[in-house]
């Protein structure tokens, strides 16, 4: 491997890369498996969730997504996969900010790795790394007991501290001189990330990372044009 090979850049996806959530992904997917005349009940019982779930990401991102995955309990692995797919067709791909694949082509046209590293679900992050050309990606992976979803992560829950504990064991694998790689991410949760690489940059960030960028000189960026996609095959435009 060149040494342009073993520079890497690790790009969060919800809020980096596009213009969603894991909130997103889940509603929509519930939405497509409940008949019509039951939707109103369900997005009433999401209502009253939804100030759980802004109460625990307020205190640890890590906490908001032990309480959220746990709702996909029941789901089996072949629904989501096949949700995914339309999910990112009609959905996501429309949300892709075109400076991110921007950034993504000149990283590829350096040499450097492209990797994703998001608490989202892997079977739902797999479209848009497979659209982008990522070299890989790492993601949320879901116990599997009896062909459905337990509800239980895999892994401790990929966020905060643990982002940065999975670009270290990544370098400590592939070679890599993490002074010499790059970081993308949005939100004072992945403040750990960006700290562990040598060019760590702030995307459209929360105030508390932006305070912290400014006071670390760390890049911050604004990306916010949009994909302009017709039929499956994309259109940039600015």
């Amino acid at each position: 491997m060149s040494l342009a090979g073993k520079v890497t850049a690790f790009f969060d996806v919800d809020g980096t890369l596009s213009e969603t959530t894991v909130v997103h992904s889940f509603v929509l997917f519930k939405l497509s498996s409940i008949p019509k005349p039951l939707r109103f009940l369900w997005l009433s019982k999401l209502a009253l969730m939804a100030p759980c779930w802004l109460l625990a990401d307020l205190v640890s991102r890590s906490i908001f997504n032990k309480l959220f995955y746990a709702n996909y309990a029941g789901v089996s692995p072949e629904e989501l996969s096949s949700f995914a797919r339309t999910y990112f067709e009609s959905f996501w791909l429309r949300r892709l900010y075109l400076e991110a694949v921007q950034r993504i082509e000149w990283h590829r046209s350096m040499g450097h790795r492209i990797v994703l590293l998001t608490g989202a679900v892997d079977l739902l992050v797999k479209p848009l790394a497979e659209f982008i050309g990522a070299d890989d990606f790492i993601a949320v992976k879901l116990e599997v007991a009896h062909g459905r979803f337990t509800g239980k992560l895999l892994t401790p829950p990929l966020s905060e501290l643990q982002k940065a504990i999975a670009i270290r064991e990544y370098a400590s694998v592939h070679g890599l001189s993490l002074s010499q790689c790059y970081a993308y991410a949005d939100s004072y949760s992945d403040r750990f990330a960006l700290e562990c690489v040598g060019h760590p940059v702030a995307v459209n960030p929360d105030l508390r990372l932006l305070l912290l960028a400014k006071r670390r000189g760390w890049q911050v960026e604004r990306w916010r044009s949009k994909m302009s996609v017709k039929r499956s095959k994309p259109k940039w435009r600015c």
